[in-house]
């Protein structure tokens, strides 16, 4: 997907296109975009991780991406009963809202898609800690009745998933 607008000729190398992901992995800058997942794959240091995935972005792609499996020290799949497993070990989603210090009316209201001002805080504990809990955007919104984007958009005025 990075090198989409090579392809299209837009520019000439991955990192010349601002307007992707890719410049969040090579800036390495806390937003939106969770590099530790990629990162994790290549090495345990960050350095070193980036040096590799800008090798990996330098490889020109072709069909298979077995050159992935060079680069990287992991596997990028895992199997299902390791999700599974930790899917388990996880705090509900509604464990992580209540959580946050929110009375039970505070709750029904966020559950219910309240957008007063004064829940706002808890909205943001909770989007960040259920973020840590490998929760995606979707589960995250749907839970209080607001869509991805949204909470997205959230993180992104109160800077960032601290």
């Amino acid at each position: 997907m990075h090198q989409n607008p090579v392809k299209a000729g837009t520019c000439k190398e991955v990192e010349e296109y601002r307007w992707s992901s890719d410049w969040h992995y090579r800036k390495v800058k806390n937003g939106w975009v969770e590099t530790s997942l990629v990162f994790g794959m290549l090495s345990k240091d960050q350095k070193s991780a980036l040096k590799k995935y800008a090798e990996f972005m330098s490889i020109e792609e072709k069909e298979n991406f077995e050159s992935i499996a060079v680069i990287g020290e992991k596997r990028a799949s895992r199997t299902a009963a390791v999700r599974k497993e930790e899917a388990e070990k996880r705090k509900s989603i509604d464990e992580i809202l209540r959580a946050t210090g929110v009375s039970e009316e505070e709750f029904k209201l966020i559950k219910a898609g309240s957008r007063k001002r004064n829940l706002t805080e808890y909205k943001l504990k909770y989007a960040r800690e259920a973020i840590k809990h490998n929760y995606t955007m979707k589960e995250i919104g749907a839970n209080i009745k607001t869509s991805d984007v949204a909470i997205v958009q959230m993180l992104g005025r109160h800077n960032t998933m601290k």
